[in-house]
Parts: C-alpha cells; structure tokens; sequence
C-alpha cells in the first residue's frame, strides 16, 4: 500500500481535464485537479448556457413575429377567396389589425426600453465575443492550410 501511494505522488503524467481548456498551472497535484475539474463541471456550462441563452431569445423574438405575419397572411388570403361579405371580412381584418398594432406599439415601446436597458451590455459581449471567435477561427484556419 506504500508503494502504491509513492508511485502516484512520482507520476509524471498529470491528469486530464473534462473540457480541454488551457492548462496555467501544472495538474500533477490531485487537489488543484479535484478543484480545476468541481469548477469546469459547475461554470463551463453555465458560461455556455449563458451565450446560447441569448442566442434562444433572439430566435423566440423573430419566430413570434413571423408566426404573425403568417397568420395574417392566412386570413386575408381566406377573406379574399370568399366573395360573399368580401367588404366586411377586410373591414374587420383591418380593424383587428389597427388595433393589434396600436397595442404592440405601446407594449413594444415598453418592452424595447426594457429589454434595452436590461440586455444592452450584454449583447454587446455577444456580438463582440462572437466576431471574436470567427476572426480567431478563420486564422486558424488560414494558418493550418
């Protein structure tokens, strides 16, 4: 049993991380192991999440807005194949319409002030960071060819 601990402590190989990352210190030492891996387990998801958190909402945001479009499409496109109450079907539709885009402007108007103040800084990040890692990416590519 004491060679066998002596032999650990004289291993020169190191250990292995989950998420292949940049290694600053030397991971020969299984507490700074245990420590380096409890912190990947627990942030690299959540940075990841994070980036694609945000990438979800502005997908969510354009998919609710097309989905309206194409509901409005639809019925305007039912409205003018029945001849009968043709005038009445694009009254109401206008109607609908007009006040559906009154209360989406002042929902909207409170919702981009929100979502301006709250998301700002961090959109920046996201479209900084991501051309960031494109540039760095196509140099890479670049340099491997």
């Amino acid at each position: 049993m004491f060679r066998n601990i002596s032999a650990k402590e004289n291993n020169s190989m190191g250990y292995k991380l989950p998420y292949r990352t940049l290694e600053i210190m030397d991971l020969r030492d299984s507490r700074i192991y245990a420590l380096i891996c409890a912190y990947q387990i627990i942030f690299v998801p959540c940075i990841v999440l994070g980036y694609v958190g945000f990438d979800c909402m502005f997908v969510n945001l354009s998919i609710q807005v097309i989905a309206q479009f194409a509901i409005l499409s639809y019925k305007v496109k039912t409205v003018l194949n029945s001849s009968e109450n043709y005038h009445e079907g694009m009254k109401e539709l206008v109607l609908r319409h007009y006040r559906l885009i009154r209360c989406l402007l002042i929902q909207s108007y409170i919702l981009t002030e929100r979502l301006e103040h709250n998301f700002n800084f961090p959109i920046m990040q996201q479209l900084l960071g991501t051309t960031i890692h494109i540039c760095i990416s196509g140099y890479y590519v670049l340099m491997d060819v």
